[in-house]
């Protein structure tokens, strides 16, 4: 109940909320069916994020996002963050 916001993203039998906090990036995953959630990453320093966007393929999670800056064009920067369970495969 204490989660930031975030997209749900189920992959085999594990549901990740994906998202940002405070413009960085976290990672919490359960098992379905569950509310045990476990955060697997989360970026505690660097730069902030205005919003991003997600696609997960080939086992990883590429995260697109747009930085946090004044003016209407901000610049782009990619993740690839490697999560365990995370197979050749493509989120649902």
């Amino acid at each position: 109940t204490e989660f930031p916001g975030g997209d749900l993203h189920s992959i085999g039998k594990t549901v990740y909320l994906i998202g940002l906090e405070q413009g960085r990036p976290f990672i919490y995953s359960t098992p379905e069916g569950t509310n045990d959630w476990t955060l697997l990453y989360k970026a505690n320093k660097g730069k902030r994020f205005r919003h991003g966007n997600i696609h997960i393929a080939d086992g990883k999670l590429y995260y697109f996002l747009m930085e946090q800056k004044t003016g209407s064009a901000q610049p782009i920067h990619l993740q690839v963050i490697d999560i365990p369970g995370i197979t050749n495969t493509t989120a649902h």
